[in-house]
């Protein structure tokens, strides 16, 4: 059990460490091919902070812990809108404009097409083309909104060294993402499957609470970063766009 929680543990920090590499990276990748703050925040930054979502969910199912997968998805969106957005609109950075609110609608729409999806316990593949589908018209909607506010081209850095920080965030998302499921299937079932839940219950348990918890870390970063420099569009769009891209694409 030890193992489990130090691995854990470590997975955790590796994510928070990683996930600001990514997604100041991302940034300034943004930033340097001249977009708007607007389509920074709810596409490459949205992505970039679900890049630690991406990469547990997809390893998890993978490896068949298709509790954690699912229970990361929804913990995270969950986090993102209380805690994390809560935190925004505290400091005063969660400004909504009109275009925040398509954006916004977005976000329901998709949730709301998950939870009837998931009636009958399965995401098929069917429904999962259905989510994708959502997502892309909302990617394609995002980009047409981003030609009517087009900016002047910025170099902020050298951007091969950027692209080399980027791939190195990448790296270590996909090595936090890893030990994060080893902890928390080890946890779900030494504990919660002995405390007398099914090895899918116990896993979904560990996902929306603490794997949810460390994937979110990127998001909750962003925040703390937009209360400081004051970057209202940001983070709104941050956490709309990542959990459009947590439940449409991943």
């Amino acid at each position: 059990m030890i193992a489990y929680i130090v691995a854990l543990i470590l997975g955790i920090v590796v994510i928070a460490k990683a996930g600001d590499i990514f997604v100041e990276s991302a940034r300034r990748i943004a930033v340097a091919l001249g977009v708007s703050q607007t389509f920074i925040a709810l596409t490459l930054i949205a992505f970039a902070t679900s890049a630690p979502e991406f990469f547990t969910s997809l390893i998890a199912a993978a490896l068949g812990n298709v509790g954690i997968s699912y229970g990361n998805v929804v913990g995270s969106n969950i986090i993102n809108i209380t805690p994390v957005l809560a935190l925004a609109a505290i400091f005063g950075v969660a400004q909504i404009q009109n275009r925040g609110i398509i954006d916004a609608l977005f976000m329901v729409l998709i949730g709301g097409v998950l939870v009837l999806f998931s009636i009958d316990g399965t995401i098929n593949p069917v429904e999962g083309l259905l989510l994708l589908t959502v997502f892309t018209l909302f990617i394609i909607l995002a980009k047409s909104g981003e030609k009517r506010k087009t900016k002047k081209v910025r170099r902020v850095g050298s951007l091969g060294r950027l692209i080399l920080i980027f791939a190195i965030g990448t790296v270590g998302l996909f090595i936090g993402a890893r030990l994060l499921i080893y902890g928390g299937v080890g946890i779900a079932q030494q504990a919660l499957v002995a405390a007398g839940l099914s090895p899918l219950e116990a896993e979904a348990a560990v996902g929306f609470t603490i794997i949810a918890l460390g994937t979110s870390l990127p998001e909750l970063a962003t925040i703390v970063i937009s209360i400081k420099k004051r970057l209202h569009e940001i983070s709104l769009g941050t956490i709309i766009g990542s959990n459009i891209f947590n439940t449409g694409l991943i």
